[in-house]
């Protein structure tokens, strides 16, 4: 009876949940595995909303998805009984009545697929998600040595646009079970592991998300493009770039990164554009240049600039552009802050924060800016620079210490970028 229904409802109601809950699911690692599960399993998500059960039936829909749920809902006669009839495992929480424990370990050991929202109740506003993980996950998966799989769910199945799921890779109990420990240590131990498995899923997907947003693709970038490409046919010929590179390693320029450059002309971005011009970047320019409703329109629009105001750094501004390093985009600082035409400024720190927060490279690279307008250009390019790879901002003495490096690297571009080097 239980698998008719689940059936019966997988059927009938699958066209209306393609269109209301959207699911837009990805794996873990980028994998494509079949969402066919085999054997016995354990699944646990996160909890957003009373929608989540339905969600997981169609998730794994060639299963039958057998869930834990509260007892309050079987209180509802109607529901309660249309729960049964799907296979709803009731869960006493106020008795602390073992039976939904063992009923959902005769279901595992016969070869099942058992379902756990392992926070016991939906959040309120105000709390941290997830919540605190109950215990009874880990120890089925102990005791049937059925694989646990992590599910993320953002809950959006209502919202625009589609409802974001990642599941995780299976997770096996009795490869991290210590045997020098109790099986309570070993409990507690491996619901703190499936725990942070779930919350690794979510930022992941947050991850992912926040670079699809940031995604240099489709109208945004027309109007850079069609001003680059128009600007190239005469701008190539005439400033004729000349490339060294300070190493192999410098000539890879892929993926994001925040370039930094020296300051010598308006005409820098140019320039810029002229040494690398096979990617397409982002200008950090000073919030003096949007002072009008046209200028802003066209450094904001077509030339996608990223104002900065030098006297107010705001957050906005910082987490702007490092999603666009995070979606891979390049993005081009200026540090000594205005333009020097003579020798060069002490280095802004705050290039080091954008980098870390982006977690991509530092590109330095160094333009001379020809002396007369027949002269070609020249640059060079140093290799790539790691700030850091923690979670941890550095401090302000690792600032300062890496931004009088890449001044100091800076100066020696601009001896390679008058002597000999690697040509490209």
């Amino acid at each position: 009876m239980i698998h008719f229904m689940n059936w019966f409802l997988k059927i009938t109601a699958w066209l209306p949940q393609k269109l209301v809950f959207r699911l837009d699911v990805s794996y873990e690692g980028g994998a494509k595995p079949t969402r066919h599960i085999k054997g016995p399993a354990i699944i646990v998500s996160n909890h957003t909303a009373v929608y989540d059960y339905a969600a997981m039936l169609f998730l794994f829909w060639t299963r039958t998805l057998r869930y834990q749920m509260a007892e309050l809902l079987f209180r509802k006669k109607v529901l309660g009984r249309f729960l049964k009839m799907l296979g709803g495992i009731r869960i006493d929480r106020e008795n602390y009545d073992s039976t939904g424990l063992r009923t959902s370990e005769r279901i595992l050991k016969k070869g099942g697929v058992v379902g756990i929202f392992p926070e016991g109740r939906l959040p309120d506003g105000d709390e941290p998600r997830p919540l605190p993980f109950r215990e009874g996950a880990a120890w089925l998966a102990i005791t049937t040595g059925a694989p646990i799989i992590p599910v993320y769910t953002t809950g959006n199945y209502f919202g625009k646009g589609k409802c974001p799921m990642v599941i995780g890779k299976p997770i096996d109990v009795s490869a991290i079970y210590d045997g020098t420990k109790t099986e309570k240590e070993n409990i507690v131990a491996i619901t703190k592991i499936i725990r942070d498995k779930v919350i690794a899923l979510g930022k992941s997907l947050e991850r992912k998300e926040t670079v699809k947003k940031a995604r240099p693709i489709g109208l945004k970038y027309i109007g850079y493009d069609f001003v680059k490409a128009t600007a190239a046919v005469a701008g190539v010929p005439w400033l004729r770039t000349k490339i060294v590179y300070a190493s192999q390693k410098a000539r890879d320029i892929k993926g994001g990164g925040l370039i930094i450059c020296n300051h010598s002309s308006f005409l820098d971005p140019i320039y810029m554009m002229a040494t690398v011009w096979w990617r397409r970047m982002r200008f950090v320019a000073t919030k003096e240049l949007f002072d009008n409703p046209f200028k802003k329109w066209l450094f904001t629009k077509v030339f996608r600039c990223i104002c900065i105001d030098r006297d107010n750094v705001s957050l906005d501004m910082m987490r702007e552009i490092g999603d666009s390093m995070k979606a891979g985009e390049l993005v081009v600082v200026y540090p000594e802050g205005h333009v020097f035409s003579e020798g060069a400024a002490a280095f802004k720190s705050g290039m080091v924060l954008m980098a870390f927060r982006g977690k991509c490279p530092i590109i330095p690279i160094y333009v001379q800016r020809p002396a007369h307008v027949w002269n070609r250009l020249r640059a060079a390019v140093g290799e790539p620079v790691m700030v850091s790879e923690g979670r941890l901002p550095p401090s302000m003495k690792q600032i300062e210490k890496i931004s009088e490096s890449l001044a100091r690297t800076e100066q020696d571009l601009a001896q390679l970028c008058a002597g000999k080097g690697q040509r490209r």
